[in-house]
């Protein structure tokens, strides 16, 4: 079993991105983060949390399954970003035809 509480590669992960920020990076660039929309910022965090989520129902799941759940979790989010035009994105109505086919997913990925 997997215990989140092994964190050495991460510590290993930001010490590799800092020394390469201070060789080859522009701390100037730092500074842009700034301006960016704080909702991109939850692109990482999601990510980051899929890793260890991966890593613990992969042996509960199987592969198969525990990759089609997360690709059906990608398309119902993409519906509803682009139904509300999210992220700068055109607006696309969820449709009774897209709810049907995303139930569709969602059987057929909880179905033994």
């Amino acid at each position: 079993m997997y215990a989140l509480g092994d964190l050495g590669p991460l510590w290993i992960s930001l010490l590799a991105v800092l020394v390469m920020l201070g060789v080859f990076g522009d701390f100037r660039a730092v500074q842009k983060l700034k301006n960016l929309p704080p909702l991109l910022f939850l692109t990482g965090v999601m990510s980051a949390l899929m890793v260890p989520g991966t890593i613990l129902l992969l042996p509960k799941l199987g592969a198969g399954k525990s990759f089609l759940l997360q690709i059906v979790g990608q398309i119902i989010m993409a519906m509803i970003v682009s139904h509300f035009g999210l992220l700068e994105s055109p607006q696309d109505p969820i449709t009774l035809q897209k709810i049907i086919g995303a139930a569709f997913l969602v059987v057929g990925a909880l179905s033994p």
